[in-house]
């Protein structure tokens, strides 16, 4: 058809044409030009089933359990069930598994889970093998033995069905000894050099061609230091995908806008004032960065995504929660779908104890409790935290909503039984987990693999 009768026809005369295509064909209309965009998304042509339009729950990834768990949120129209039962490790003889099988969620976005050694859709619970990315080549004059890489997942089934996963180097190990006031020592040429990059080589692997290749992606702006002054990533870093630009948590006081359309990036500061439990995330508004700045103290800011800078979207005093914090036996909005247990009670090498559980200890004296961030509900104004008791008895899933400041309790986190085994296997009874809020897609092109 010719290009000036195209784009001369009324909108709704485009739109019944556009309607007749295939969804992944529609799902690339979007990308000619911006009038085709502007009827698809106005109309909502593409299927619903395309894309995550409702939270499912929450993905958590707990220290010592082989399996994520997984908090399923009743009000989703299509329920979701979080077990990964269906990939190839789970199917291991119950007397072969060993803690080496472990699944690690490490990253989600847009209904797929990244996995090690795993892209998964859960929700048609299709997956895809994922190949060890190549060992990162050494930067100029930068030894690898330093260099460390962290896989991160773009994917945007509203553009194309295919993903890609991003192997994003930093630096750490001996390059960071400055930032350690009990051991001093002069910078060597290697850590004299700027970070990151203009360069910035990184291997990605595409499901289009079902391989890793070394991509190369070229700095907006300065550095912003050099490789002694950068601090290593203490735990794991959080990212989301949006519109063809990756955001990923880096060197653990700044954020990594990559775009993957022109292969260029840019190095963003967090905000000013943070303390501790960053989280990078997703809200209906846009790129979220949260974070306690004093024990209490939840702040949350949105990026502009004109001038690369932080705005304060919400500053809020969470102590008086306490005063009113109780979670009634029994009585939760939200279900922990305890998946490590009932996987492995029919299937041991874990020697359950099944005296009791420790979800309703009874409180006879006073303790402190502490917050951490679990995640943003992508659809609405909304962060997600738990709040602990420092003798491990109680570990509750909050949702705080950032307009109002009111608070939805959503229950129990402690998965059967672990406080009596797992504490024992982890030092000092130390709860550490991730969380990544899931949003189901029932997109069938995804996943070579699917199960029975």
């Amino acid at each position: 058809m010719d290009h000036a009768v195209v784009a001369n026809l009324p909108d709704d005369v485009l739109a019944d044409i556009l309607g007749r295509l295939a969804p992944r064909c529609l799902a690339m209309s979007r990308c000619v030009c911006k009038s085709w965009l502007a009827v698809v998304d106005a109309r909502r042509l593409l299927r619903a089933d395309l894309l995550p339009l409702s939270l499912g729950g929450l993905f958590i990834q707990l220290d010592g359990h082989p399996l994520p768990e997984f908090l399923s949120n009743p009000n989703s129209p299509s329920p979701i069930n979080g077990a990964l039962d269906f990939l190839p490790t789970a199917a291991l003889p119950p007397n072969t598994w060993d803690w080496k099988d472990t699944l690690c969620v490490i990253g989600h976005f847009n209904g797929l889970l990244l996995l090690n050694g795993y892209v998964v859709n859960p929700a048609t619970r299709r997956w895809d093998p994922l190949p060890v990315a190549p060992r990162q080549g050494a930067m100029p004059i930068l030894s690898g033995d330093f260099l460390f890489t962290e896989a991160h997942l773009a994917y945007d089934p509203t553009m194309s069905p295919h993903y890609e996963v991003l192997s994003v180097p930093w630096v750490g190990g001996g390059y960071t000894t400055s930032q350690d006031h009990h051991y001093q020592h002069h910078p060597s040429p290697a850590e004299e050099y700027e970070w990151p990059p203009r360069a910035f080589k990184m291997q990605v692997f595409s499901s289009r061609t079902g391989c890793w290749g070394e991509t190369s992606f070229l700095r907006q702006g300065d550095a912003v230091g050099t490789v002694f002054n950068m601090r290593p990533n203490v735990k794991h870093a959080y990212s989301i995908y949006q519109r063809g630009v990756l955001y990923v948590h880096w060197q653990f006081h700044f954020v990594l806008r990559i775009s993957l359309s022109d292969r260029k990036y840019h190095v963003i500061k967090e905000p000013e004032g943070i303390a501790y439990d960053k989280y990078l995330g997703k809200s209906d508004k846009g790129v979220y960065y949260a974070s306690f700045t004093h024990y209490w103290r939840l702040k949350v800011w949105t990026l502009d995504q004109g001038s690369m800078t932080w705005i304060l979207k919400h500053n809020g005093d969470l102590k008086s929660l306490l005063a009113h914090h109780q979670l009634p036996e029994g009585q939760t909005s939200w279900l922990l779908q305890d998946i490590n247990y009932n996987f492995f009670r029919t299937r041991p090498p874990i020697e359950w104890n099944s005296d009791h559980d420790g979800r309703h200890m009874a409180i006879e004296q006073p303790y402190e409790y502490s917050f951490e961030i679990l995640g943003f509900d992508p659809f609405q104004e909304t962060v997600f935290l738990s709040i602990s008791r420092d003798d491990k008895t109680l570990e509750t899933g909050l949702a705080y909503d950032l307009i109002s400041s009111q608070v939805q309790v959503l229950g129990n986190l402690y998965p059967t039984h672990y406080r009596d085994h797992f504490n024992d296997c982890l030092s000092n009874e130390f709860w550490y987990f991730e969380s990544f809020p899931y949003t189901p897609c029932w997109v069938k092109e995804f996943g070579g693999n699917q199960s029975n």
